[in-house]
Parts: structure tokens; C-alpha cells; sequence
């Protein structure tokens, strides 16, 4: 069985509905699954590659397999010297070079080690928990200029087959890498890109391609009935208020067909409002399979722990009530009082 990143509430949800994904669906949850690497994505599209009746599907698998291969291989080889593997953390700051991939890995690995020592070290003296302590190592391919064909560097574009936004181009070098491999703090590759393989080839998996399975958008049923709900993103643990409602939702996907609209696997979301330090509000784009029904923990600061609450309580009510019955005022007001108790705290 191949499990797909969603929260306890999406789960029953669709338990209770007898609700199934299609093949091609799953295989689209895998591709786009933020809590996957990359070897577990492509394990779990190996393994519905071989037990799918799908035949266009076990096609579109084993080209994505085999290209992801090849793309990694071509990243990990450096057999002429052309390159120089520049690793870099999640702050920014160089961690040296490496004249072949394998070399930076094993480096990463011991900062890594280094890192959860540290960690550790610090939890255990301090008495609290590290939040959102993950690391993240990007290893960049930089080819190393040696004559005038090397100060062209590759620009490639991905987009929709026959646009505007599908294009390669050389253009004059700008220290730009062929290839960036991220890898997190068990190890992990987590996100790459690369433009060595020929377009020919990236244009045969292209994400954008309204036939391939890696982009698609497909409709989902809504786990909660009313715009409102405290929420929290599985995901990356924030928290929010729902924008969204079952109707709204339905009004959402209803106005996709109704206007045509070109849309992708990122145009799944439902819209999350929180509050920030200031006069307002900001919101973020979620997939519904990820979010929560959950109020945020208690803040150490009790007023301004209240504030944050009351801001979320007034989110709530503006979400609820669409803006009306005063409810966009209040909801302004309390963003401004949470904004100047987070000022006078500092």
C-alpha cells in the first residue's frame, strides 16, 4: 500500500466517504508530496509502476523513473574535472568544495552529526524544545571556466508545451550551477533541479504537459463544511484560520470549469489566514490534505498569549461572516492590539 502525506482529519474523512484515489491520482499525491524524499518518491512510483492496470500511467512512471536516474547520475559524475560541488547551508554560508559529489555528501553528513550534538547539547542545558531545528544542505554544481564556450550559460524555462514560459537559451555566464541537490538533516535528498539532460528529454516528463500525471490537477472533496475552522498545516506546522467552506470550495472548483482556466496540481489550496505582528493579517496557499483541525499551543508570554487568541477568535468570525456584521473591523482592531503587544514585549 502506498501511504500519502495527509492529516488524521483528511484521512477519516475519506475513510468515511469510501473515498479513493485513482492510480493516476495517487501518483500525483507521491510526485508532490512535501513529506517525501526524493528515493521514497520514487520507490513508492516504482511500486505502483508494477502493480498498475493503468497502461498510459506505467508508461509515464517508468519515463519519470528512468529520467530521474539519469539525471542524478549525470549530476554525481564529474569524471572529466569540469565542476566543482559548492555546498552551501540553510543560512547561506559556505561549507566548502568538493571535487566530486560523493566527497560533499560525506562532509554534509558530518555536519549533520555536528548539528544534532549541538542540539542536543542545547535542549538538554536550556530545558526546551528546538522549533523548526531542521537543516538543509544545498549541494550546487558549478562548472568551472576554462575557456569562451564556458562563460555561455544554460537558461532553461518549464512550462506549458508551445508557450511562451517552454524555452532554453544561452546566455552570457552569470555563476549560476547546472544543478542544485538539497538534502536535509537525516540525509536526505529532498529537492533538486538540474538542466543537463537535453530539452528533448525533460520535454518528454514535463511537468506542464496536461497529460502527464507529475502536475495534474484534480478535483478533491472539502473535509470541512464551514469557513472558520482553526486549522494547522501538517505540513510545516503553521497555524491559521480557514478561508474556506465545503460551498466555497465548490463554488472554487465550479469557476475553474466555467472559465477555462489552465490550472495545475498547486492550484489544489484552500486559502489560511493568520494573524502576523502588525495592523493586519496574511494568509497562505494550502493543500486541503494537509490541514488540521487544531488550535496552536499556548505561548509563554500569558498577555501576549491573549492577544494571539483574541486575533484568532476575530479571524475566525471575519472568516465565518464573509466581512460582514462588523466582523472585518474587529478583526483589525485585534490584529492591531496583538501587533502593538508584540511591539512592547521587544
Amino acid at each position: 500500500m502506498i501511504d500519502i502525506t495527509m492529516s488524521d482529519d483528511y484521512r477519516k474523512f475519506l475513510e468515511e466517504q469510501n473515498y479513493k484515489f485513482t492510480d493516476f491520482q495517487t501518483a500525483t499525491l507521491v510526485w508532490n508530496d512535501p513529506m517525501k524524499s526524493r528515493q521514497q518518491k520514487l520507490t513508492a512510483l516504482a511500486l505502483l509502476r508494477d502493480t498498475t492496470k493503468d497502461i498510459v500511467l506505467k508508461k509515464q512512471l517508468t519515463e519519470r523513473i528512468e529520467y530521474e536516474n539519469k539525471l542524478f547520475d549525470t549530476f554525481k559524475d564529474n569524471s572529466k574535472g569540469r565542476y566543482v560541488y559548492f555546498v552551501e547551508d540553510k543560512e547561506g554560508d559556505s561549507r566548502g568544495f568538493f571535487g566530486d559529489y560523493e566527497r560533499a555528501v560525506r562532509y554534509i553528513t558530518k555536519c549533520i552529526a555536528e548539528d544534532e550534538m549541538h542540539n542536543n547539547k542545547y535542549m538538554e542545558e536550556n530545558k526546551k524544545e528546538i522549533i523548526n531545528s531542521e537543516l538543509l544542505y544545498e549541494i550546487h554544481k558549478q562548472i568551472i571556466v576554462k575557456s569562451d564556450d564556458d562563460e555561455k550559460n544554460l537558461v532553461r524555462c518549464t512550462g506549458r508545451p508551445g508557450s511562451k514560459f517552454n524555452y532554453e537559451k544561452y546566455e552570457d555566464y552569470d555563476g549560476l550551477p547546472v544543478g542544485t541537490y538539497t538534502l536535509n538533516n537525516k540525509g536526505n535528498i529532498v529537492h533538486w533541479w538540474s538542466d543537463e539532460l537535453s530539452k528533448e528529454e525533460a520535454d518528454i516528463v514535463n511537468p506542464f504537459r496536461p497529460e502527464r500525471f507529475e502536475g495534474a490537477f484534480f478535483e478533491i472533496p472539502f473535509c470541512y463544511k464551514s469557513a472558520g475552522t482553526p486549522v494547522k498545516d501538517i505540513v510545516d506546522g503553521t497555524y491559521g484560520i480557514l478561508s474556506f467552506g465545503e460551498d466555497d470550495w465548490n463554488d472554487y472548483l465550479q469557476e475553474i470549469k466555467d472559465r477555462k482556466w489552465e490550472v495545475d496540481y498547486s492550484d489544489i489550496q484552500a486559502v489560511v489566514l493568520y494573524p502576523i505582528k502588525s495592523e493586519y493579517w496574511d494568509h497562505m496557499h494550502c493543500n486541503p490534505l494537509h490541514l488540521q483541525m487544531e488550535l496552536p499551543p499556548h505561548m509563554e508570554n500569558k498577555e501576549e498569549d491573549v492577544a494571539y487568541r483574541r486575533a484568532m477568535e476575530a479571524l475566525s468570525d471575519y472568516c465565518f461572516y464573509k466581512g460582514e456584521h462588523n466582523t472585518e473591523e474587529t478583526a483589525k482592531r485585534c490584529m492591531r492590539e496583538y501587533g502593538e503587544i508584540c511591539a512592547k514585549k521587544k
